[in-house]
């Protein structure tokens, strides 16, 4: 049984989220309503901010590629997580408020390799020596575990500086589906762990929150729990899940490029 949750449908349930009572009057075939929510026993395998780094981690695995970690957190929750995976990124950086430009400048080796044009050019008695800024020309990829405004300062500076071929992906610690501090449009090309396509956000003008979307999932599976359903794949707003009747349920986030 697979079940899509459509966003332009209005919900008749202040309490409910914008799919969930149209589906659960389709699957109840009336109002009754949904009881036992609260002493519901069935629990999702791992934390939502796990699942989001679990799938971050998944696809560098699957890349096969080295990275580099860009962090504003001493220990973050994706650190955790790495350091479970016994995966390592090729080298760390830690964002402290320092200027955008020459923090990515210096992530990217721009600054190494204007320091080293300088030097030539001390030692050059005077020639005229044309310069381009290169950067390293190893990285591919570049982590950037930082919180959603720290990723707004970021993402452009990186792309400023003669990186906008790389590929970035953000962690749980910018938490972007549900933050109202960025607009997913200022981050073109980024990946990230989110539910659904970003242009899928702008045909509801419902407020998201971490609990309402784990809540309304929960919701449902209580819903598939008590008419039957014995197995599901459910496609809930804060992922897709894997409903086996019994045991906890596992929750995959996709990586999408916004």
């Amino acid at each position: 049984m697979q079940i899509k949750t459509p966003f332009d449908l209005d919900s008749t349930d202040m309490y409910l989220s914008a799919y969930e009572q149209p589906i659960k009057n389709k699957l109840l075939r009336s109002n009754q309503p949904i009881s036992n929510i609260l002493s519901n026993k069935l629990l999702f395998c791992s934390s939502y901010y796990d699942e989001m780094d679990i799938s971050v981690i998944e696809k560098l695995i699957q890349e096969e590629r080295d990275f580099v970690l860009v962090t504003d957190q001493k220990l973050s929750n994706f650190q955790n997580n790495l350091i479970k995976g016994n995966i390592s990124p090729k080298k760390n950086y830690f964002y402290e408020q320092q200027n955008p430009q020459a923090f990515a400048a210096e992530v990217l080796g721009i600054k190494e390799s204007q320091e080293r044009f300088n030097e030539i050019k001390r030692i050059s008695s005077g020639l005229s020596i044309e310069f381009l800024p290169r950067r390293n020309s190893n990285l591919e990829i570049i982590i950037l575990d930082v919180s959603a405004s720290n990723l707004k300062r970021l993402l452009p500076a990186f792309n400023y500086n003669y990186a906008a071929d790389l590929n970035y992906y953000s962690t749980s610690s910018a938490n972007l589906l549900f933050n109202d501090e960025i607009d997913l449009n200022d981050l073109e090309k980024l990946f990230a762990p989110i539910p659904r396509p970003v242009d899928s956000y702008s045909k509801t003008n419902e407020i998201f929150s971490n609990n309402h979307a784990i809540i309304s999932d929960t919701i449902l599976i209580e819903v598939l729990r008590q008419i039957g359903v014995s197995k599901a794949l459910v496609n809930g707003y804060s992922g897709v899940l894997k409903y086996t009747g019994s045991g906890c349920i596992d929750r995959n986030i996709p990586i999408t490029q916004i």
